[in-house]
């Protein structure tokens, strides 16, 4: 009998560890423009009257970064803010995972 609860114990945790790693967020985002910047992702408060920051990355010196989190973000409309005071807006759904 322990064999069987062992064996669904190992078989169930095997089928939910690739969905507790579905967790969060990972948006990879490169702009070759802009090298060893910080770059913002927010959201929006109040119909675009404010501006939340929500998570920061570094760009590399390929102006790579990755923002990420442990917490899925609230799908919505965000935006990215650059060094050079411009700010680009991107809808985030349940697929978090992009670039």
């Amino acid at each position: 009998m322990r064999k069987i609860i062992s064996s669904f114990l190992i078989a169930a945790i095997a089928f939910l560890s690739p969905n507790l790693k579905a967790q969060g967020y990972e948006i990879k985002i490169k702009i070759p423009q802009i090298k060893n910047q910080q770059l913002i992702l927010g959201h929006y408060f109040t119909k675009q009257d404010m501006l939340i920051p929500d998570d920061t990355t570094m760009l590399n010196s390929n102006g790579v970064g990755v923002f990420t989190g442990k917490n899925k973000l609230t799908p919505g409309m965000y935006f990215v803010f650059l060094p050079n005071k411009y700010k680009f807006d991107i809808l985030i759904g349940d697929n978090q995972k992009f670039s």
